[in-house]
């Protein structure tokens, strides 16, 4: 039996050759899709976290008015709540009946 030709032993390294860049490739691909997995994962996490803070507030509202969603009674109640109150002080003088601008 004879060795392999030039050419068939250039067709073997080649073919090695590239066996080995789909293993990196495929090590590199596999590196970048956990990397992601572990991105989405902690996003899911944080969803879930923020979900039931969310559902806790909803269901703090004992009754909704008709034609709201608990949401917006909520929103509203927060809403009132936050609003700045009109002072004795503030009823007399030029300015009564104008509210002041919300803080940001």
């Amino acid at each position: 039996m004879f060795g392999l030709t030039k050419r068939e032993q250039r067709w073997k390294a080649e073919q090695q050759a590239a066996e080995v860049l789909a293993g990196l490739a495929a090590v590199a691909i596999r590196g970048v899709a956990d990397a992601r997995i572990a991105e989405a994962q902690v996003d899911t996490n944080e969803l879930s976290r923020l979900r039931g803070l969310y559902e806790e507030l909803l269901f703090a509202v004992g009754n909704k008015y008709p034609g709201e969603t608990r949401h917006q009674t909520a929103l509203r109640y927060i809403q009132q709540a936050e609003a700045p109150r009109i002072s004795a002080a503030q009823c007399e003088g030029p300015n009564v009946g104008i509210e002041p601008p919300l803080e940001k």
